[in-house]
């Protein structure tokens, strides 16, 4: 019977995780409580949303080192922002971000004990899971109905919500490690805590808890699946021809020479790829994969505290301070330089004659493409502080329970080179001075004039703020015959602001290798809000919620939307919920607010209109200038959510629930990208912006050569989404070997298809790679524990399912050899863990396998991230790796 009631009302709030055995000896207490998504406190189990509840246990049984690793695991997530894409990602160094239902990162609420962060500094786009410290974290709380009438109607996606520890008495040490077999990314991590006072006893109670964390760098070349961007047996070649040696493009008889090919080039970093098109024969093409990192180092350090002083049996105050630094370390190929990548198309050009000169004059001034290997590589250092200040209070008054605060949360983020970025200005006239060699290694006049050019020190930093004051008020206020009608009200209001400041190095565009010319962003904005909620039993097992915010933002002006829930239990073994509720997203304050910069697409592309006719390295397989920016004319994105589910115990301690969601967005906020552009090239001609027609141009009648493509922020059109949730608990009774369970939480994604502008079709990203991604079609999250005594163990499985690779191969008819470009599929990844436990109520000591079985990341040819061969969205390139954690309290 204890086991029955455990999980129906474990059930009732949507957790259809692993519960603990402490959780079975505390379920049967009646309690009111406040469940986010509802501002009401009730009993656990009358929930009528789907929240999905992640408890200390459950986080420790993920093996999880950070926030970004566990919310990356969850099956609601995917296509979020994960670390390893931060790598040659000027814009967002250092980002972590969440993705419910893989809309975007902004368009996930994410609240730590029920209220909002500041955003990620350099675009305002959703909070940086980094700035959450794992370590304090007591449980996570997960709405997946969306468009929040209680916290915001911003959150179209969904709530995470992280609610930290409180109210600890003792103290608390720690620490971990964590190492790959295969070498590389090794984790360390220490945490202290303590707390004193009695709440109850000594009426207040201080708490504080430090954790800091070390990550090392893992270099593609340690992999097998990533160590080249050159695979021709499987048609991918991501080389650059910006290389050393480099590339003389007025060669002999005018066609391009590369002379460090009859050498054999500077392998592994330059290999000999074979071009009738050069003079030579071929040409040197550069492997940035073997020289990048895939994993970047991180060192992390949170500092938390919180001290409650209980006024008197209806009154607490409490004030906390949240601070997290995030400093990331990035690292990518060489800077590349050529016309194709300078920033108004200038030569590099290498003096006739000079004492490097293959050709001693005979060519005049060499043109060149040319890769700075003696340069180093491109290093930035990104610095990332969250601070979090609260003061408020909570209580009753009047039979009113109620809650209030003052919030002042501020995020900056500053980024600067470390090594390996050069100037403009001073590399060209260098080059053309004849003391750098683009074709060898350097001398000492060579070395000292490359190192004149770098650039050092900090090149942008952002600061984004949220201040703000919330206050709510809660009653039973009336009695029915099937019970109390429970109503809550109140508002808020806050102040957003985002300041984005390039240094002048940056804002000129005088940088090679991808800086573009970032200019600076600056945006406000006030809101404020009302809402009101109110809960009716309508019969003894039928309950209605109706929920109604407004809000006002002072550039967007008001917006008013409701959401109705309600919840049925026709018998005791069956529950039916459903919710359906709008909402309202206001363009980010960096989409409102960025000027137009430029820098660079990550993959190579083809001038779909020169390349065959040139078969110039300078129209082939090239990276071309990427024009980005916001617009003042973006209107907000409007959604209808609605979701209908059932839970069942068919038998007893078995629980299966079901949920269907859908999710409508107007007016979709995005950008098309690159690879749309230039994978539908007639269709976005107007996107690709060229150059001015030369004299040869025009005799060859051919377009100028490709300036840059326009990616600009844009209202898009609509996006349909809509899936199952599925959660299954099962647990046996005890018996002398123990205690086991399964629990099992999954999303299977029916559809996820949006337009790319108004009125067009639609493209479905369920199962296939388009754009910038896709959406799993299955994910899951699946565990089986065991407990006896001081004894645990568990055995978890992280499963995303197959899907259709981003770009088509090449297929050659064995009888007629007839070829036809069809689909290839990326395999599913599936990955189990191995976890063991000791724990006393002193000593809790842990030691854990992730990837038992080493299985890679499956091969994908996605062109969109600097990682070749996989996909660092959807996998992870650590392999197999063990851990080992001890904790001591007293």
């Amino acid at each position: 019977m204890q086991m029955k009631k455990m999980t129906i009302a474990i059930a009732m709030i949507g957790a259809g995780a692993i519960i603990s055995a402490n959780a079975a000896e505390t379920v049967n207490k009646v309690e009111r409580v406040e469940v986010t998504g509802s501002n009401i406190k009730r009993t656990a189990k009358t929930g009528a949303t789907p929240v999905q509840v992640l408890g200390k246990q459950e986080i420790a049984k993920t093996g999880a080192t950070t926030v970004a690793e566990l919310v990356d695991n969850l099956a609601a997530s995917s296509n979020g922002y994960a670390q390893a894409q931060a790598v040659g990602d000027s814009g967002k160094p250092g980002f972590s971000g969440a993705n419910l239902r893989g809309l975007g990162t902004s368009k996930t609420l994410i609240l730590v004990n029920g209220r909002r962060m500041a955003n990620y500094a350099f675009d305002s786009a959703g909070v940086d899971l980094n700035s959450i410290p794992l370590g304090a974290v007591d449980r996570v709380e997960i709405v997946k109905d969306g468009a929040s009438a209680v916290y915001g109607t911003d959150a179209i996606g969904g709530v995470m919500n992280f609610i930290l520890k409180k109210n600890f008495v003792g103290a608390e040490i720690g620490g971990g490690v964590e190492q790959t077999f295969d070498g590389g990314g090794e984790v360390k991590k220490a945490n202290f805590s303590f707390g004193f006072g009695n709440l109850e006893e000594d009426n207040y109670n201080v708490f504080m808890a430090l954790d800091v964390s070390k990550q090392e760098a893992l270099a593609a070349k340690d992999r097998s699946y990533s160590k080249t961007s050159y695979i021709p047996d499987k048609e991918i070649d991501k080389t650059s021809a910006n290389t050393f040696p480099a590339t003389i493009i007025n060669g002999p008889g005018g066609k391009p020479v590369n002379v460090g090919y009859l050498t054999g080039c500077d392998q592994p970093r330059s290999i000999p790829v074979a071009n009738p098109n050069f003079a030579t024969g071929g040409n040197c093409r550069f492997d940035y994969a073997s020289i990048i990192d895939i994993v970047s180092p991180q060192e992390r350090l949170s500092f938390y505290s919180k001290g409650t002083l209980k006024v008197n049996d209806n009154t607490q105050v409490f004030a906390d301070y949240l601070f997290t630094r995030n400093v990331g370390t990035y690292s990518s190929s060489p800077v590349p330089v050529s016309s194709a990548t300078t920033f108004n198309g200038d030569n590099l050009l290498y003096p006739a004659n000079g004492k490097y000169d293959p050709y001693k004059g005979t060519l005049g001034d060499l043109k060149l493409q040319w890769r700075g290997i003696d340069a180093g590589p491109r290093e930035n250092e990104a610095t990332s502080d969250q601070h979090r200040f609260i003061v408020g209070a909570e209580g009753e008054v009047a039979g009113w329970d109620y809650r209030a605060a003052l919030v002042y949360a501020l995020n900056k983020t500053e980024d600067k080179y470390t090594n390996g970025w050069l100037y403009e200005s001073k590399l060209l006239p260098a080059m053309l001075s004849g003391v750098i060699n683009p074709f060898g290694p350097q001398d000492a006049a060579g070395k000292a004039a490359l190192d004149a050019t770098k650039i050092t020190g900090k090149v942008q930093s952002g600061e984004t703020s949220n201040k703000s004051a919330d206050v709510q008020f809660s009653k039973e206020i009336y009695e029915l015959d099937a019970g109390k009608v429970g109503f809550a009200f109140g508002g808020d209001v806050r102040k957003e602001t985002y300041t984005y400041t390039p240094e002048a190095i940056l804002s000129s565009g005088d940088i090679l290798g991808g800086g573009g010319n970032r200019q600076s962003t600056n945006g406000e904005r006030l809101v404020y809000a009302g809402f009101a909620e109110v809960v009716v039993p309508v019969l003894k097992n039928l309950e209605l919620q109706a929920a109604l915010r407004y809000d006002h933002y002072d550039d967007m002006g008001s917006t008013t939307n409701p959401k109705v829930s309600f919840r049925y239990q026709p018998i005791d073994e069956v529950v039916l919920r459903g919710s359906i509720s709008t909402g309202y997203h206001a363009p980010t304050l960096d989409d409102l607010n960025r000027p137009s910069s430029k820098t660079n697409t990550g993959p190579n592309y083809n001038d779909p209109e020169r390349c065959a006719a040139t078969k110039s390295p300078l129209d082939c397989n090239l990276q071309l200038n990427l024009v980005q920016g916001g617009s003042k004319s973006l209107t907000p994105e409007l959604s209808t959510n609605y979701t209908f589910g059932f839970l069942i115990e068919p038998v007893k301690n078995f629980s299966l629930g079901v949920d269907y969601w859908n999710i409508n967005i107007k007016d979709r906020i995005d950008t098309i990208s690159d690879s749309t552009i230039m994978g539908d090239y007639a269709k976005y001609k107007d996107k690709v912006i060229r150059k001015a027609r030369t004299a040869a141009d025009i005799a060859a009648g051919l377009p100028g050569q490709i300036d840059y493509i326009d990616s600009k922020s844009l209202n898009l059109g609509e996006l349909r989404t809509d899936g199952l949730d599925v959660s299954i608990l099962a647990a046996l009774p005890k018996t002398e070997y123990g205690t086991f369970r399964i629990g099992l939480e999954g999303t299977y994604t029916i559809t996820n298809e949006y337009q790319r502008e108004k009125d067009g079709a639609f493209f479905d990203s369920v199962g296939q790679y388009i754009d910038l991604g896709m959406n799993p079609r299955w994910r899951h999250n699946l565990t089986l524990s065991w407990n006896m005594a001081e004894w645990g163990a568990s055995l978890t499985n992280n499963l995303t399912s197959s899907y259709i690779d981003q770009n088509q191969v090449t297929y050659v008819d064995p009888k007629t050899g007839a070829e036809s470009q069809v689909n290839r599929t990326v395999e599913a990844y599936s990955t189990w863990g191995l976890q063991g436990t000791y724990r006393t109520k002193s000593i809790e000591l842990t030691l854990g396998v992730k990837n038992l079985f080493d299985t890679d990341p499956p091969f994908t040819n996605q062109a969109d991230h600097f990682q070749v061969g996989f996909d660092p969205k959807y996998t992870s390139p650590s392999g197999r790796s063990w851990y080992a954690k001890a904790n001591y309290k007293f």
